[in-house]
C-alpha cells in the first residue's frame, strides 16, 4: 500500500485467556476501510514484563503502522503480537512519550 493510510482504533474485546482483541480500521482517506484485529494473548498482561491494558492500543497501532510501511497490512485481517513485537513497540512508545510511571504535575 503506497497511499497514505489512516489507522483508527475502534475498540476491543476481552479474550477467554484474559487477553485483548483490538479492532482497528485501516484505509486511505475517503476510501473503503479494512478491518484489522490485533490479538494480544493474556500472558502478556501478567508477570514481570507485563504490559498495561492502557498500552495495548498504542502497541497495536504501531504494529499496524509497520505493516502499512512494508505493504503487508492487507495480507490478513488478524495480527497476533508476540513478545518480540511488544518489546520493540514498547520501546518506541516509551521513548516518544512520557516515561513509564510519570504523570504531569498540576499547575495549582
Amino acid at each position: 500500500m503506497n497511499d497514505k493510510q489512516v489507522i483508527r482504533y475502534v475498540g476491543f474485546n476481552s479474550t477467554d485467556d484474559g487477553g485483548r482483541a483490538l479492532d482497528f480500521s485501516v484505509g486511505p482517506t475517503g476510501d473503503t476501510e479494512m478491518q484489522i484485529v490485533v490479538s494480544i494473548p493474556g500472558t502478556h498482561f501478567s508477570g514481570v514484563d507485563r504490559i498495561l491494558f492502557q498500552e495495548a492500543a498504542g502497541i497495536g497501532f504501531l504494529k499496524i503502522k509497520e505493516l502499512c510501511e512494508v505493504g503487508t497490512v492487507g495480507d490478513t485481517p488478524l495480527v497476533s503480537l508476540n513478545a518480540t513485537d511488544i518489546g520493540r513497540f514498547r520501546q518506541v512508545q516509551s521513548s516518544s512519550g512520557r516515561r513509564k510511571g510519570s504523570f504531569p504535575r498540576s499547575a495549582a
